[in-house]
Parts: C-alpha cells; structure tokens; sequence
C-alpha cells in the first residue's frame, strides 16, 4: 500500500499499488479511496444519506408512518415544468417528489410525469380533482400509477 497527501478529505488518501486501474493517484478534484487491506480514516467521515423516500412508480411507499402515493400524469404539453405541476397539486396536499420522463436520447420530455403525494386521501382528492382537467390547452389524465412490469433479468 502506498500513502499520499493530497489536501482533501482528511489530506490521505490510500490506493492498491496491486490493482492495475489505480497505480497513479487520481488526478482529478475529486477524492476518493480504494480500501483493501483496511478501513481508512475516510471512512470515519461518511455520513448516512438523507432517507427520501424511493419509488419505482410504485403505488404505495412507507414514509415515516405515512404512505407515499405515486400519481401518473398524462398527456403533458411539453414546456410543462416541475414547478407547474407542483403548485397545481399542492391544492390538494403535499408533494414530496415530481419525475417529469424525458427520452433518453433527445432529452425533451415525453408528455407524462409521476407526482408522489403523501397520504392516499390528498391523491385521491388531487385524482378527483385534476383528471380531465386542463393544463396549457390540454387534457390531463391523473390516476394511480400501475407499478412497472418485472422483466427477466438478461
């Protein structure tokens, strides 16, 4: 093992010498540490990631004792933002997250989005509410989002 102090994180860092990809320190600003042999002093200052709740655009998600609902937005125009859509479903209760789906490729949005609500009766009020709404001189179509299909892994 070799040593370095390259004035980041706790001014160490540690690579392998064994391992092929990390026999140069990184060069980059970025810092980081390869832990082989033992746990570095890095390690120590790790802290826990902030616990958002995570979805897969399931229907229900636990929270904190409440349960998270994920609401499918349809037929977007597409220069509807995030903000839009937050202040038009805050009407009816808490947003905890907006996922606008943009194609992969081209990067413009695809025209639906997932809108995460905290309880199931702010939803289903916003469903109510908003399905078959207007939004920038189109129809809304709001409604529980379907959980996605398992594939086969390949």
């Amino acid at each position: 093992m070799r040593s370095a102090t390259n004035g980041r994180i706790g001014g160490t860092s540690t690579w392998s010498t064994s391992c092929s990809a990390y026999k140069n320190p990184p060069s980059s600003g970025i810092s980081f540490a390869l832990f082989t042999e033992s746990r570095g002093s890095l390690l120590s200052q790790l802290r826990p990631l902030p616990n958002y709740p995570r979805t897969a655009h399931n229907q229900t998600i636990a929270d904190r004792g409440n349960d998270v609902k994920s609401l499918f937005v349809g037929n977007l125009d597409s220069e509807t933002t995030q903000e839009e859509l937050r202040q038009l479903f805050e009407a009816y209760g808490q947003v905890m997250q907006i996922h606008i789906i943009r194609d992969r490729d081209s990067g413009l949005p695809r025209g639906f989005a997932f809108v995460e609500m905290t309880n199931a009766a702010e939803a289903e009020k916003a469903i109510k509410a908003l399905n078959g709404s207007f939004l920038r001189d189109r129809t809304l179509s709001v409604s529980y989002a379907r959980p996605r299909p398992e594939h086969p892994a390949a």
